[in-house]
């Protein structure tokens, strides 16, 4: 007799479930909204990234009745009127569709940078510094430069003030997200370059064929030759796991190989064989079709290379 029991969704379900729908929808909306935010995108900016998602405009009006809201809707639209209906940009504001999307960006926005306090204050310090000085300052030493501020007119809390904030305003937007973003997107290279350097140095130690052609933030590209297909994940993994450097001191960086096949119909095209017909869109291209799987650990990996290939490699851990 089967026994079914009713439950709540654990994290831990989700996390099997994350590209089964609506699950993958979830998350993917949810991954761009707290990205979005937690590198400081502005009201318009996140307001795009809303409207683009999953997110509707009846669940804009949902969450604007919820914060109560509908005067703040209200002067939007009004504001939007005095422009003919067009933002600071220039870009489209009806009022039922980008004056909805505005409203709801900048309450959730103002919450997220509420919560998190230091997160608040972190991208001021930077905005503050990048005005005065041009740059940002990374945390491994490199510099981020930002020349165009030199030539801005900006006012004493950071605004654009004249003519520059009607030709500039969304240069000047990019530029203080590149300051509120740097140091910690290069907190991630930083990894990843250390990682591939290790990794390279034992791909042409043992002589592989596989190769590593590509960095994207956190991630390595690497087109592998199948023989090598458990030793290159394990050796990734291994040059950039239980790394210890500052400023990230008992935080752990661990790599989550995804391996796509283009001989792999499915990974070509995101459709199973005979539900593709040519009428349909491609959902994206190989390189975003592939299949999760768990690195071996590096000395099994190794001792299952040279047993099936007559090798002798050996992996000595390079110091940190």
């Amino acid at each position: 007799m089967l026994k079914i029991t009713k439950r709540a969704v654990t994290i831990h379900d989700f996390i099997k479930m994350k590209k089964r729908e609506p699950y993958a929808t979830f998350r993917t909306t949810a991954k761009m909204e707290n990205f979005g935010l937690m590198f400081g995108a502005q009201v318009n900016t996140f307001a795009g990234l809303l409207q683009g998602s999953s997110f509707t405009t009846k669940d804009c009006d949902d969450y604007i009745k919820l914060t109560h809201a509908e005067d703040l809707l209200e002067e939007t639209i009004a504001q939007a009127k005095k422009r003919g209906y067009r933002d600071y940009f220039g870009g489209e504001m009806r009022k039922d569709v980008e004056c909805k999307y505005t409203v709801a960006a900048a309450l959730m926005r103002e919450a997220f940078l509420n919560g998190y306090e230091g997160l608040k204050t972190r991208i001021e310090r930077e905005h503050a510094f990048a005005i005065k000085h041009f740059y940002t300052r990374l945390w491994y030493g490199a510099v981020r430069w930002h020349p165009e501020l030199a030539y801005m007119n900006i006012n004493s809390v950071g605004k654009l003030e004249g003519a520059d904030k009607k030709f500039y305003q969304r240069v000047f937007s990019h530029l203080m997200n590149n300051a509120a973003n740097s140091a910690v997107q290069s907190g991630e290279t930083v990894f990843i370059y250390l990682g591939w350097v290790s990794a390279d140095y034992y791909m042409n130690k043992w002589k592989l064929s596989s190769q590593i052609f590509n960095t994207i933030h956190d991630s390595l590209d690497v087109y592998v030759w199948k023989p090598e297909a458990n030793l290159m994940p394990a050796l990734i993994n291994a040059c950039v796991h239980n790394k210890i450097r500052y400023p990230c001191e008992g935080i752990y960086h661990r790599m989550d190989p995804e391996i796509s096949d283009i001989r792999d119909y499915k990974h070509l095209t995101g459709y199973e064989m005979g539900e593709f017909d040519g009428t349909q869109k491609i959902k994206g291209h190989y390189y975003k079709h592939g299949e999760e799987s768990e690195a071996m650990e590096i000395q099994e990996a190794v001792k299952e290379y040279n047993d099936r290939m007559k090798t002798n490699i050996e992996f000595k851990e390079i110091p940190a």
